[in-house]
């Protein structure tokens, strides 16, 4: 298995949002709580949920933050053919879902795709869910289209349509 090596440029994010917070660094956007005193810190009262309310991802939305890696996803969906967001890598993944396309991925002998592994980031994770507005990760993209989780994609491999959209 070829894989590209995995997209960095999400990295310059994490300036702008220690400096929208100044102590977060990506991790935690919340409704209800979000606070960066000593007291909370010292006392391990920051949370490293992305969200902890119902409309969490509406809050989320309208972040900064969010508007940024929207535009850093938009930019690699464009440039890239295929773009796999998934827990870990191809050659160590996170979770069974992410290596079950991968797994699919290897089979079809896809060699030239773009992984970006979401566990890095709590806020690329939120992201690209409400990005694909699909809960679920991996997303597997191809040609700047959603094409789905890991269901899906063990769906339209078994009926042998995978490889007609991949090509």
């Amino acid at each position: 298995m070829i894989a590209k090596c995995e997209f960095k440029i999400f990295n310059p994010l994490i300036k702008l949002a220690i400096s929208k917070n100044n102590y977060y660094f990506l991790n935690t956007v919340s409704k209800n709580y979000i606070s960066t005193s000593s007291q909370d810190k010292k006392n391990g009262n920051i949370s490293n949920n992305v969200v902890n309310s119902n409309n969490g991802f509406t809050d989320f939305e309208k972040t900064e933050v969010y508007q940024s890696l929207k535009m850093k996803i938009k930019e690699i969906l464009e440039q890239e053919n295929i773009v796999l967001f998934m827990k870990g890598t191809p050659e160590q993944p996170l979770c069974g879902y992410s290596a079950n396309v991968v797994r699919i991925l290897n089979s079809m002998q896809v060699k030239d795709y773009v992984y970006i592994d979401v566990m890095k980031n709590n806020n690329l994770r939120a992201a690209i869910k409400i990005y694909s507005n699909w809960p679920y990760i991996p997303h597997l993209y191809v040609k700047n289209n959603f094409i789905g989780g890991s269901d899906i994609i063990s769906d339209l491999y078994n009926k042998g349509e995978l490889e007609n959209i991949i090509k």
